[in-house]
């Protein structure tokens, strides 16, 4: 009798466990548990239930039951993903405006318009572009005040060509320096052409890390009298 009462009282409790272990299998698929804890099996990791699979593990970790797999099979806990970060760009064209403009003009020629248009497409590589900085110069030659005056009126023209090839006119800034910022010697006539320029910089946002390179383009100069 008291061997009957023990198998009984033995069968009672191991249908309960294996109810317990069903009921909270919800918890992780494949898993066996009981009250939110992984079964071990004592010398070669957790107890595992016939629907168990490498691919129910993973799908098992990324919906809510991540501490059954890194418990159980660390091998199969997916290798987080660190999105990288944006990186901002910068570029700058620099246009010489003998190439752009004729002789004490402010209008673009058709060579000028071309090279605008491949610019944009250049810049179209960019996730976002934050703002386009167009800056007139010009040499020494002649009054300040009227140098000023000719590099604002070169960079209002570069701007309105971009707007009319479909740049956004609220990101670009144009502005002229005169013959405030030259790069060369004005003495000489080859360092007053690389004065009269107009630089194009561009600020924008690429989604991949990558190396930032700063292009400078140069025209081919054409000098005039």
């Amino acid at each position: 009798m008291k061997q009957l009462i023990k198998i009984g009282l033995c069968a009672a409790l191991c249908a309960s466990w294996v109810g317990t272990v069903h009921a909270d299998a919800e918890a992780a698929v494949g898993y066996a548990n009981a009250h939110g804890q992984y079964v071990s099996t004592g010398h070669d990791g957790c107890l595992i239930t016939p629907r168990w699979s490498p691919e129910q593990a993973v799908e098992d970790y990324e919906n809510g039951a991540p501490e059954f797999v890194e418990a159980c099979h660390p091998e199969l806990v997916p290798e987080e993903v660190v999105p990288m970060a944006p990186m901002m760009v910068q570029e700058r064209a620099t246009f010489a405006t003998d190439a752009f403009f004729a002789f004490d003009s402010d209008a673009l020629k058709p060579e000028a318009t071309a090279k605008l248009e491949q610019l944009v497409r250049d810049m179209s590589t960019a996730q976002t572009i934050n703002t386009i900085e167009v800056v007139g110069h010009t040499d020494s030659t002649g009054p300040a005040d009227y140098n000023q005056g000719l590099s604002e009126r070169r960079a209002n023209s570069v701007r309105d060509e971009l707007v009319n090839l479909g740049i956004n006119p609220a990101l670009i800034q144009a502005r002229g320096e005169g013959e405030n910022m030259p790069r060369a010697s004005n003495s000489t006539r080859e360092g007053r052409a690389e004065n009269r320029r107009v630089d194009v910089n561009v600020e924008g946002i690429v989604e991949e890390v990558e190396e930032v390179v700063v292009e400078e383009v140069v025209v081919e100069e054409v000098t005039t009298n």
